[in-house]
């Protein structure tokens, strides 16, 4: 974080386009992590890379460029929904 704002990391992002590139290739999770443990590539807090790691980062919604905001609204009785249209 600079000044406030999110920076992005060149070096990560590297490693995450990296993941992303050998998937749509057709590499398995568990394989993907293993060659990022061969080529000795530390995780963001320097362990070793887990198929269930590699998975959280396809699904990362900041990576996907899936990001809805309002998800989910509470109504009058405050129970929890998922929006599906109700709201915009």
């Amino acid at each position: 974080m600079q000044n406030g704002n999110l920076v992005t990391n060149p070096h990560e992002a590297q490693i995450v386009k990296q993941i992303f590139d050998q998937f749509l290739q057709g590499s398995s999770t568990g394989q993907i992590a293993k060659q990022l443990n061969y080529e000795h590539i530390p995780t963001q807090r320097g362990h070793h890379w887990w198929s269930s790691t590699i998975i959280n980062i396809l699904r990362n919604i900041n990576y996907t460029g899936d990001m809805l905001c309002q998800k989910t609204y509470r109504d009058d009785q405050y129970h929890r929904h998922f929006n599906q249209g109700e709201l915009a």
